[in-house]
């Protein structure tokens, strides 16, 4: 049971050319069948611009799913800190 998923991105240092960071969680229930869940994104381009998302209580997961998170960022220079935090509990059957 997925009980909490956060990702985060904030602008460290301004971006030479901006393109769109963003962090984000995938839910993958088969080798191609998959749904993006939660995501975060910046459009802009000023040091400690921050975009957050979260969602608690958000999925089951059944045997053979599984759950990964991405980050990427398509801007020339500059930095950003990206933050990916999830809350899983396992049951025994």
């Amino acid at each position: 049971m997925v009980e909490l998923l956060q990702a985060q991105i904030t602008r460290a240092t301004a971006a030479t050319t901006a393109g769109i960071p963003r962090a984000y969680w995938v839910h993958w229930k088969g080798a191609t069948d998959y749904d993006n869940i939660l995501w975060a994104e910046l459009r802009g381009n000023n040091v400690g611009d921050k975009d957050k998302a979260q969602v608690g209580q958000s999925l089951i997961l059944l045997a053979g799913e599984k759950l990964q998170g991405y980050t990427q960022d398509s801007s020339n220079g500059g930095t950003c800190d990206f933050f990916l935090a999830y809350k899983i509990t396992e049951f025994d059957a």
